[in-house]
């Protein structure tokens, strides 16, 4: 295991430990390590700001985001969310090949394909599967790999040797947060390995996120924001955010946007 999954891996098991606290004992038990590697592991997220050092472990930070589980974030934005999936789904060519990252706003873009012809749609999540699956005239292709529970998506090698045979028009990407600094961020090393092989697969990637991700940094960088063709997201987004995005080569859509566009 690299170290760099290690630590998301500890960062998943802080998340999930009942009082906040991981011990530098039962980390090296669990990933069969020594314990001067975990200390070495916590010394590297202490300094990226993810978790405070204690005498014989770790705490995390109040206010420090960790990954949510898919059904907690589906109630998030729930608005937002569902006008970027329209939005997004306008940019959907009858015949097109595409991939929908797992994520609860690529969930909204299967959820508007009904009208789509001769579409084929590679996913490696099981609800944005779900969505397409009562579409006739959308093929569905599930990506195998390993179960991630709290995520409903499919990770690890199998996922990635799939995606590197495949050619398609348009990734629509997800991520935990965005900025220009840092691009694209999640905090799982797994899923953004998967992330960058979606991107090396697609001709154009659309990065489909709420503007409440915008400044965000999460653990592992997916993409710089040069590798993005565009982003869809809410009217959330500040004049000088905007600036800031486009000054990088990105194309940024919104409904207000669009709607003047539309009107024009």
């Amino acid at each position: 295991m690299l170290a760099e999954e290690r630590q998301a891996r500890i960062l998943e098991v802080l998340s999930e430990s009942e009082n906040g606290i991981v011990t530098v004992s039962a980390l090296s038990e669990l990933f069969g390590v020594s314990g001067m590697t975990i200390r070495r592991d916590l010394s590297r997220l202490e300094e990226a700001g993810l978790v405070r050092r204690v005498h014989g472990g770790a705490v995390s930070y109040e206010g420090v985001v960790y990954e949510k589980p898919f059904l907690t974030r589906e109630k998030e934005c729930g608005q937002e969310k569902q006008e970027i999936g329209r939005l997004a789904a306008q940019m959907i060519a009858n015949g097109e090949t595409i991939i929908l990252d797992g994520g609860t706003t690529t969930q909204q873009i299967a959820r508007n394909l009904a009208h789509k012809e001769e579409l084929t749609v590679v996913t490696n999540a099981i609800p944005v599967a779900v969505a397409l699956s009562n579409y006739l005239r959308v093929q569905t292709i599930m990506l195998g790999g390993m179960l991630k529970r709290k995520e409903l998506c499919m990770v690890g090698p199998p996922v990635i040797e799939e995606l590197s045979r495949m050619s398609v028009d348009k990734l629509f990407l997800s991520a935990a947060g965005f900025t220009v600094e840092r691009g694209a961020t999640d905090p799982d090393i797994r899923e953004t390995e998967v992330k960058r092989a979606m991107i090396k697969a697609a001709r154009e990637v659309i990065l489909v996120a709420d503007s409440s991700k915008y400044g965000y940094v999460a653990f592992a960088q997916i993409a710089p924001l040069r590798a993005i063709h565009k982003i869809v997201t809410d009217d959330g987004l500040s004049a000088q955010a905007i600036e800031a995005i486009e000054a990088e080569g990105v194309e940024v859509t919104m409904p207000g946007h669009a709607a003047a566009n539309g009107a024009g």
